[in-house]
């Protein structure tokens, strides 16, 4: 994206803000919306978010507005929005479909009906929840109004809307760092056939903290992806893109949450308190200090969410939340849940790389959905597993 630097000259205080320039000014107004919007989730949607009432929540930049949906009266959460909007951000509009119910059809589309669909040779490849336009979006992968028609004939009426077919990719090479380990830098691991690695980048260092006697213990983790794989045969080490250029050692993952379906594409490896380093690595000059953790429920479409991975180097990506709810096939026998999607795109080996912003951990990157690959009409959204699923589902306490 290109802007000139003429738009901000004159002692503007321009800055560089995941490669787009953005005044201070702008800046504010980005953190004013999505500080107003985590609140209001957590105090809002964490009540309402299963109640049928509820039809979505995101940020609209543009009116520079939090925007709850309604559906029906919705008297009691209309009530809720206005008690807790302390910063007057906040409106409600008009919804068909509440969230949960969009959730359930998302769902089951490509998971329990997904065997019957294929029965009569239509394939779900993925679905996802667009809270902005109240709809399940899926992808299929025979575009034909036969297929749309089976699809839909069991559901209400405009609740789905058909998008390209998708594919996912979430493979690749990267860079060389150094200890201590952070969140940002390559990991690599033996691949099976002599003589490759296999290329990841890691997440987030983490902890757990328990107390032997009057003393408190902490035991260590560097978080990563769950499908970048290794195992006690082949463990993880950083090293350069020649494995003969020597690698410093990490270990071996101790737990894996990449199996059957799930919302936790990660997994961990045990590591010294000394080569625990609570950091970001965004390039070899550039760090960020994590110092908290978005909570699972805290999320909302249209907020910041950056990425480091150790394929994208020296240049951090930025954008926006797109969706919560994304379900799709890995290609592996494997399904993920509850994804989230941002708007910028990962590269090869970014995979297990850390989602955050500024100093808040956010997520571990898994990799992209392509939509309409290689077609005027391409989509890529970045897919990313949110830090409160994978902390969960490793047992880690925290990442800060």
């Amino acid at each position: 994206m290109e802007y000139f630097a003429a738009q901000y000259q004159g002692g503007s205080g321009a800055l560089l803000d995941g490669g787009v320039l953005m005044t201070e000014e702008e800046r504010s107004n980005v953190n004013e919306l999505d500080e107003a919007a985590q609140s209001l989730a957590l105090q809002v949607r964490s009540a309402f978010e299963n109640s049928s009432q509820f039809g979505g929540m995101f940020i609209d930049r543009d009116a520079h507005r939090v925007v709850f949906l309604a559906v029906g009266e919705a008297v009691v959460m209309r009530r809720a929005v206005t008690a807790a909007d302390k910063s007057g951000l906040a409106v409600v509009r008009s919804a068909k479909f509440s969230y949960t119910q969009l959730q359930q059809v998302g769902l089951e589309l490509a998971t329990a009906r997904a065997g019957v669909l294929a029965s009569q040779g239509v394939t779900v490849l993925a679905t996802d929840v667009n809270e902005r336009e109240n709809v399940v979006e899926v992808s299929l992968r025979e575009e034909s109004e036969r297929a749309r028609g089976i699809v839909s004939s069991e559901l209400p009426e405009g609740i789905v809307r058909f998008i390209g077919p998708v594919s996912m990719q979430s493979t690749g090479v990267n860079r060389l760092d150094a200890p201590p380990l952070a969140g940002g830098q390559r990991i690599t691991r033996p691949a099976q056939q002599v003589g490759y690695i296999t290329a990841c980048t890691s997440a987030f260092a983490g902890y757990n903290s328990r107390q032997v006697a009057t003393q408190t213990v902490r035991e260590y983790f560097l978080i990563t992806a769950g499908h970048c794989g290794g195992d006690a045969t082949r463990p993880c080490s950083q090293s350069g893109d020649n494995p003969a250029q020597g690698a410093y050692p990490i270990g071996a993952s101790d737990r894996n949450t990449y199996e059957g379906t799930t919302a936790a594409d990660s997994q961990r490896i045990p590591i010294r308190a000394v080569d625990a380093a609570f950091v970001i690595r965004i390039s070899s000059i550039r760090s960020n200090v994590v110092s908290t953790q978005q909570a699972a429920s805290a999320d909302v479409i249209g907020e910041r969410v950056c990425m480091s991975g150790a394929t994208s180097s020296e240049m951090e990506r930025c954008g926006t939340l797109q969706s919560r709810n994304f379900t799709g096939g890995a290609g592996d026998g494997r399904t993920i849940v509850r994804q989230r999607t941002a708007s910028w795109v990962a590269l090869q080996g970014d995979s297990g790389g850390s989602v955050y912003n500024i100093s808040q951990a956010k997520g571990v990157v898994f990799g992209n959905a392509v939509y309409g690959a290689g077609t005027p009409s391409e989509v890529v959204r970045g897919v990313y597993s949110h830090i409160g699923e994978v902390l969960t589902a490793l047992g880690v306490v925290r990442v800060s």
